[in-house]
Protein backbone atom coordinates (compact mmCIF):
# COMPACT_ATOMS: atom_id res chain seq x y z
CA UNK A 1 0.00 0.00 0.00
CA UNK A 2 1.17 3.51 -0.70
CA UNK A 3 1.70 5.68 2.32
CA UNK A 4 3.05 9.19 2.54
CA UNK A 5 3.75 11.46 5.53
CA UNK A 6 1.01 13.31 7.29
CA UNK A 7 -0.82 16.80 7.47
CA UNK A 8 -4.08 18.95 5.03
CA UNK A 9 -5.71 22.08 4.05
CA UNK A 10 -9.33 22.31 5.11
CA UNK A 11 -11.12 23.35 2.02
CA UNK A 12 -14.25 25.43 2.32
CA UNK A 13 -15.72 26.34 -1.04
CA UNK A 14 -18.89 27.48 -2.67
CA UNK A 15 -19.96 23.89 -3.31
CA UNK A 16 -21.20 23.35 0.25
CA UNK A 17 -24.82 23.42 -0.87
CA UNK A 18 -24.07 20.44 -3.15
CA UNK A 19 -22.80 18.18 -0.40
CA UNK A 20 -25.83 15.94 -0.19
CA UNK A 21 -25.40 13.10 2.26
CA UNK A 22 -27.70 10.68 0.47
CA UNK A 23 -26.62 7.68 -1.63
CA UNK A 24 -27.98 6.85 -5.07
CA UNK A 25 -27.55 3.10 -4.74
CA UNK A 26 -24.84 2.55 -7.35
CA UNK A 27 -23.40 -0.89 -8.14
CA UNK A 28 -20.22 0.43 -9.80
CA UNK A 29 -17.12 -1.19 -8.24
CA UNK A 30 -15.35 0.85 -5.59
CA UNK A 31 -11.79 2.05 -6.26
CA UNK A 32 -8.94 -0.08 -4.94
CA UNK A 33 -7.50 0.85 -1.55
CA UNK A 34 -4.19 2.67 -2.08
CA UNK A 35 -3.41 4.02 1.39
CA UNK A 36 -3.57 2.56 4.88
CA UNK A 37 -3.05 5.15 7.63
CA UNK A 38 -3.48 4.85 11.38
CA UNK A 39 -7.13 5.88 11.14
CA UNK A 40 -8.29 5.24 7.55
CA UNK A 41 -8.24 3.02 4.49
CA UNK A 42 -8.33 5.20 1.38
CA UNK A 43 -9.07 4.33 -2.24
CA UNK A 44 -8.98 6.77 -5.16
CA UNK A 45 -10.34 6.73 -8.70
CA UNK A 46 -7.44 8.88 -9.94
CA UNK A 47 -3.74 8.21 -10.41
CA UNK A 48 -2.34 11.31 -8.72
CA UNK A 49 -0.89 10.67 -5.27
CA UNK A 50 -2.19 12.14 -2.05
CA UNK A 51 0.52 14.36 -0.57
CA UNK A 52 2.09 14.43 2.89
CA UNK A 53 -0.27 16.94 4.47
CA UNK A 54 -3.33 15.24 2.96
CA UNK A 55 -2.90 11.92 4.75
CA UNK A 56 -1.90 13.51 8.02
CA UNK A 57 -5.01 15.68 7.97
CA UNK A 58 -7.27 12.62 7.46
CA UNK A 59 -5.85 10.94 10.55
CA UNK A 60 -5.93 14.11 12.65
CA UNK A 61 -9.52 14.87 11.65
CA UNK A 62 -10.70 11.37 12.57
CA UNK A 63 -8.80 11.44 15.89
CA UNK A 64 -10.32 14.83 16.76
CA UNK A 65 -13.86 13.64 15.99
CA UNK A 66 -13.47 10.40 17.92
CA UNK A 67 -12.31 12.32 20.98
CA UNK A 68 -14.82 15.16 20.60
CA UNK A 69 -17.79 12.80 20.25
CA UNK A 70 -16.51 10.03 22.51
CA UNK A 71 -16.87 7.57 19.64
CA UNK A 72 -13.58 5.70 19.37
CA UNK A 73 -13.14 2.56 17.34
CA UNK A 74 -10.32 0.24 16.33
CA UNK A 75 -11.82 -0.02 12.85
CA UNK A 76 -10.43 2.36 10.21
CA UNK A 77 -12.76 4.73 8.38
CA UNK A 78 -13.09 3.63 4.75
CA UNK A 79 -12.81 6.57 2.36
CA UNK A 80 -13.15 6.50 -1.44
CA UNK A 81 -11.97 9.66 -3.16
CA UNK A 82 -13.18 10.72 -6.59
CA UNK A 83 -12.60 13.53 -9.01
CA UNK A 84 -16.02 15.18 -9.14
CA UNK A 85 -19.25 13.54 -8.00
CA UNK A 86 -19.02 9.88 -6.93
CA UNK A 87 -21.49 7.67 -8.85
CA UNK A 88 -23.17 6.53 -5.62
CA UNK A 89 -23.89 10.06 -4.33
CA UNK A 90 -26.40 12.76 -5.27
CA UNK A 91 -23.86 15.47 -4.52
CA UNK A 92 -20.09 15.74 -4.18
CA UNK A 93 -20.04 13.42 -1.20
CA UNK A 94 -22.02 11.00 0.94
CA UNK A 95 -21.69 8.48 3.75
CA UNK A 96 -23.33 5.21 2.76
CA UNK A 97 -23.09 1.52 3.61
CA UNK A 98 -20.32 2.04 6.09
CA UNK A 99 -17.95 4.13 3.99
CA UNK A 100 -17.31 7.71 2.89
CA UNK A 101 -17.34 8.57 -0.82
CA UNK A 102 -16.56 12.02 -2.07
CA UNK A 103 -14.65 14.66 -3.92
CA UNK A 104 -11.85 15.97 -1.68
CA UNK A 105 -13.82 19.12 -0.83
CA UNK A 106 -16.56 17.03 0.80
CA UNK A 107 -14.77 14.54 2.99
CA UNK A 108 -14.21 16.80 6.02
CA UNK A 109 -18.02 16.87 6.27
CA UNK A 110 -18.67 13.22 5.35
CA UNK A 111 -16.15 11.82 7.85
CA UNK A 112 -18.24 13.44 10.60
CA UNK A 113 -21.23 11.39 9.42
CA UNK A 114 -19.11 8.24 9.60
CA UNK A 115 -18.14 8.91 13.23
CA UNK A 116 -21.67 9.95 14.30
CA UNK A 117 -23.09 6.75 12.74
CA UNK A 118 -21.23 4.76 15.41
CA UNK A 119 -23.68 5.93 18.08
CA UNK A 120 -26.65 7.78 16.53
CA UNK A 121 -28.83 8.36 13.48
CA UNK A 122 -30.13 11.91 14.00
CA UNK A 123 -32.69 13.68 11.80
CA UNK A 124 -31.58 15.68 8.77
CA UNK A 125 -31.13 19.11 10.37
CA UNK A 126 -29.03 17.87 13.31
CA UNK A 127 -27.13 15.36 11.19
CA UNK A 128 -26.03 17.85 8.56
CA UNK A 129 -25.61 20.58 11.15
CA UNK A 130 -23.11 18.62 13.23
CA UNK A 131 -21.26 17.55 10.08
CA UNK A 132 -20.82 21.21 9.15
CA UNK A 133 -20.05 22.37 12.70
CA UNK A 134 -17.32 19.75 13.21
CA UNK A 135 -15.91 19.67 9.69
CA UNK A 136 -13.15 21.97 10.92
CA UNK A 137 -14.17 24.95 8.81
CA UNK A 138 -15.69 28.08 10.27
CA UNK A 139 -19.46 28.57 10.18
CA UNK A 140 -21.51 31.59 9.15
CA UNK A 141 -25.08 32.81 9.22
CA UNK A 142 -27.18 32.18 6.15
CA UNK A 143 -28.78 35.26 4.67
CA UNK A 144 -32.09 33.68 3.69
CA UNK A 145 -32.90 30.65 5.88
CA UNK A 146 -34.05 30.56 9.50
CA UNK A 147 -33.73 27.69 11.94
CA UNK A 148 -37.52 27.33 12.07
CA UNK A 149 -37.71 26.94 8.31
CA UNK A 150 -34.73 24.59 8.18
CA UNK A 151 -36.11 22.25 10.85
CA UNK A 152 -39.04 21.50 8.54
CA UNK A 153 -36.89 20.49 5.56
CA UNK A 154 -36.85 16.79 4.74
CA UNK A 155 -34.85 16.89 1.49
CA UNK A 156 -31.13 17.51 1.98
CA UNK A 157 -30.94 19.19 -1.42
CA UNK A 158 -33.20 21.94 -0.02
CA UNK A 159 -31.53 22.30 3.38
CA UNK A 160 -29.48 25.40 4.23
CA UNK A 161 -26.22 23.82 5.32
CA UNK A 162 -25.03 27.23 6.53
CA UNK A 163 -27.99 27.57 8.91
CA UNK A 164 -27.79 24.00 10.20
CA UNK A 165 -24.03 24.17 10.72
CA UNK A 166 -23.93 27.61 12.31
CA UNK A 167 -26.82 26.76 14.65
CA UNK A 168 -25.12 23.57 15.84
CA UNK A 169 -21.85 25.44 16.34
CA UNK A 170 -23.79 28.07 18.34
CA UNK A 171 -25.25 25.34 20.55
CA UNK A 172 -21.74 23.99 21.21
CA UNK A 173 -20.21 27.41 21.85
CA UNK A 174 -23.03 29.13 23.75
CA UNK A 175 -25.47 26.51 25.09
CA UNK A 176 -23.43 23.64 26.39
CA UNK A 177 -20.50 21.72 24.98
CA UNK A 178 -19.64 18.82 22.71
CA UNK A 179 -20.91 16.31 25.25
CA UNK A 180 -24.32 18.00 25.22
CA UNK A 181 -24.32 18.03 21.41
CA UNK A 182 -23.56 14.30 21.40
CA UNK A 183 -26.53 13.63 23.69
CA UNK A 184 -28.75 15.66 21.35
CA UNK A 185 -27.65 13.55 18.39
CA UNK A 186 -28.24 10.36 20.33
CA UNK A 187 -31.58 11.19 21.98
CA UNK A 188 -33.10 14.19 20.17
CA UNK A 189 -34.17 15.47 23.61
CA UNK A 190 -33.39 19.19 23.28
CA UNK A 191 -35.72 20.06 26.18
CA UNK A 192 -33.96 17.67 28.54
CA UNK A 193 -30.47 18.78 27.48
CA UNK A 194 -30.90 22.52 26.88
CA UNK A 195 -34.15 23.30 28.68
CA UNK A 196 -35.86 24.37 25.45
CA UNK A 197 -36.98 22.89 22.14
CA UNK A 198 -34.93 23.34 18.98
CA UNK A 199 -37.61 25.73 17.73
CA UNK A 200 -37.31 27.84 20.89
CA UNK A 201 -33.52 27.72 20.76
CA UNK A 202 -33.73 28.79 17.14
CA UNK A 203 -35.57 31.95 18.12
CA UNK A 204 -32.79 32.86 20.55
CA UNK A 205 -30.18 32.01 17.90
CA UNK A 206 -31.78 34.35 15.36
CA UNK A 207 -31.35 37.22 17.84
CA UNK A 208 -28.07 36.36 19.56
CA UNK A 209 -25.83 34.35 17.24
CA UNK A 210 -22.76 36.12 15.80
CA UNK A 211 -22.16 36.40 12.08
CA UNK A 212 -19.33 33.87 12.04
CA UNK A 213 -17.37 31.43 14.17
CA UNK A 214 -13.74 30.76 13.19
CA UNK A 215 -12.42 27.36 12.10
CA UNK A 216 -11.90 24.95 14.98
CA UNK A 217 -8.13 25.09 14.54
CA UNK A 218 -7.48 28.09 12.29
CA UNK A 219 -4.38 28.18 10.09
CA UNK A 220 -2.86 25.08 11.66
CA UNK A 221 0.10 25.06 9.28
CA UNK A 222 3.83 25.05 9.90
CA UNK A 223 5.05 28.56 10.71
CA UNK A 224 7.24 30.25 8.11
CA UNK A 225 10.82 30.38 9.41
CA UNK A 226 11.81 33.69 11.02
CA UNK A 227 15.35 34.72 10.06
CA UNK A 228 15.52 38.17 11.65
CA UNK A 229 13.51 41.02 13.12
CA UNK A 230 10.51 41.50 10.81
CA UNK A 231 11.93 39.01 8.27
CA UNK A 232 10.75 35.49 7.36
CA UNK A 233 12.37 33.29 4.73
CA UNK A 234 12.40 29.66 3.63
CA UNK A 235 13.67 27.77 0.61
CA UNK A 236 12.27 24.26 0.12
CA UNK A 237 12.46 21.42 -2.37
CA UNK A 238 8.74 21.00 -2.93
CA UNK A 239 7.44 17.53 -3.82
CA UNK A 240 4.22 15.71 -3.01
CA UNK A 241 6.12 13.70 -0.38
CA UNK A 242 6.94 16.83 1.64
CA UNK A 243 5.05 16.71 4.98
CA UNK A 244 3.64 20.22 4.39
CA UNK A 245 2.48 19.61 0.81
CA UNK A 246 -1.12 19.21 -0.31
CA UNK A 247 -2.49 18.50 -3.74
CA UNK A 248 -6.04 19.63 -3.15
CA UNK A 249 -5.83 23.32 -2.31
CA UNK A 250 -5.14 24.55 -5.83
CA UNK A 251 -5.18 21.35 -7.86
CA UNK A 252 -1.38 21.35 -7.93
CA UNK A 253 1.18 20.25 -5.36
CA UNK A 254 1.10 23.14 -2.91
CA UNK A 255 3.33 24.13 0.01
CA UNK A 256 1.43 25.38 3.09
CA UNK A 257 2.76 27.88 5.62
CA UNK A 258 1.45 30.43 8.14
CA UNK A 259 2.96 33.65 9.46
CA UNK A 260 1.96 36.06 12.25
CA UNK A 261 2.35 39.73 11.24
CA UNK A 262 2.06 42.86 13.36
CA UNK A 263 0.52 44.84 10.50
CA UNK A 264 1.89 47.60 8.28
CA UNK A 265 3.86 47.55 5.04
CA UNK A 266 5.49 44.30 3.91
CA UNK A 267 7.40 43.02 0.92
CA UNK A 268 6.38 39.59 -0.34
CA UNK A 269 8.44 37.70 -2.88
CA UNK A 270 8.24 34.09 -3.98
CA UNK A 271 10.65 32.32 -6.30
CA UNK A 272 9.43 29.23 -8.11
CA UNK A 273 5.92 27.85 -8.26
CA UNK A 274 2.94 29.69 -9.68
CA UNK A 275 3.15 32.45 -7.09
CA UNK A 276 2.13 32.85 -3.46
CA UNK A 277 -1.47 33.01 -2.33
CA UNK A 278 -2.02 35.05 0.84
CA UNK A 279 -5.16 34.79 2.99
CA UNK A 280 -5.92 36.34 6.37
CA UNK A 281 -6.91 33.73 8.96
CA UNK A 282 -10.12 34.20 10.92
CA UNK A 283 -9.21 33.43 14.53
CA UNK A 284 -11.96 35.32 16.38
CA UNK A 285 -15.75 35.31 16.49
CA UNK A 286 -17.14 37.96 14.11
CA UNK A 287 -20.34 39.72 15.07
CA UNK A 288 -20.68 41.55 11.75
CA UNK A 289 -19.70 40.55 8.19
CA UNK A 290 -16.12 41.63 7.47
CA UNK A 291 -15.50 44.31 4.84
CA UNK A 292 -14.13 43.32 1.44
CA UNK A 293 -10.32 42.81 1.57
CA UNK A 294 -10.56 42.89 5.36
CA UNK A 295 -6.87 42.09 5.84
CA UNK A 296 -5.60 44.98 3.74
CA UNK A 297 -4.29 43.91 0.33
CA UNK A 298 -5.77 40.45 0.68
CA UNK A 299 -8.96 38.75 1.85
CA UNK A 300 -9.97 37.29 5.17
CA UNK A 301 -11.01 33.63 5.26
CA UNK A 302 -14.41 34.81 6.58
CA UNK A 303 -15.27 36.77 3.42
CA UNK A 304 -17.81 35.64 0.83
CA UNK A 305 -19.41 32.85 2.85
CA UNK A 306 -16.09 31.07 3.33
CA UNK A 307 -15.20 30.91 -0.36
CA UNK A 308 -12.39 33.47 -0.03
CA UNK A 309 -9.10 32.01 -1.20
CA UNK A 310 -6.83 35.02 -0.93
CA UNK A 311 -4.91 36.85 -3.60
CA UNK A 312 -2.31 35.06 -5.76
CA UNK A 313 0.83 37.17 -6.03
CA UNK A 314 2.96 36.42 -9.09
CA UNK A 315 6.22 34.54 -8.74
CA UNK A 316 9.51 36.33 -9.41
CA UNK A 317 8.25 39.79 -8.43
CA UNK A 318 8.46 41.82 -5.22
CA UNK A 319 5.00 42.85 -4.04
CA UNK A 320 4.62 45.74 -1.59
CA UNK A 321 1.54 45.10 0.55
CA UNK A 322 -0.39 46.93 3.26
CA UNK A 323 -1.57 44.26 5.71
CA UNK A 324 -3.61 44.23 8.90
CA UNK A 325 -2.30 42.62 12.11
CA UNK A 326 -3.00 38.90 12.34
CA UNK A 327 -2.07 35.42 11.19
CA UNK A 328 -1.87 34.69 7.48
CA UNK A 329 -1.98 31.51 5.43
CA UNK A 330 0.59 31.35 2.64
CA UNK A 331 0.44 28.68 -0.03
CA UNK A 332 2.73 28.20 -3.00
CA UNK A 333 1.33 25.95 -5.75
CA UNK A 334 3.63 24.28 -8.29
CA UNK A 335 2.75 22.39 -11.46
CA UNK A 336 6.06 20.47 -11.40
CA UNK A 337 6.76 17.12 -9.69
CA UNK A 338 9.75 18.69 -7.96
CA UNK A 339 10.59 22.38 -7.70
CA UNK A 340 12.75 24.59 -5.51
CA UNK A 341 10.55 27.32 -4.06
CA UNK A 342 11.46 30.24 -1.83
CA UNK A 343 9.20 32.49 0.27
CA UNK A 344 10.47 35.86 1.50
CA UNK A 345 8.38 38.17 3.71
CA UNK A 346 9.89 41.26 5.33
CA UNK A 347 8.55 44.32 7.09
CA UNK A 348 9.24 47.68 5.45
CA UNK A 349 10.16 50.44 7.91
Amino acid sequence: MERTPKRVERLSGALRFLLVALPLGCSEPLPSIRYETDQASIGTNFEQALCGHDLTWVDEHIEFLEDALDARSDDPVRIYLYVGRPPQCRGLGCYTEGYVAGDWSSIDHEIVHAIVARFAHPPLFSSEGIAEALSGRGTQRAMNATVADSLLVRDSAKLSYYTAGHFMRWLIEERGDLAAARRLLETGDADGIYGASLEELGEVYETDAPFSYPPLNPCNYTTLARVGEGHWYEEIDLTCEHPDATRFGEGWVTLLRSVELEGGTYELRVEGGRGARLLGCQEDVLYEPPPEMAFGDTQSSAEWLQTARGVLFESGKTHVLELEPGRYKIDVPSDLDRERVGIDVRAVE
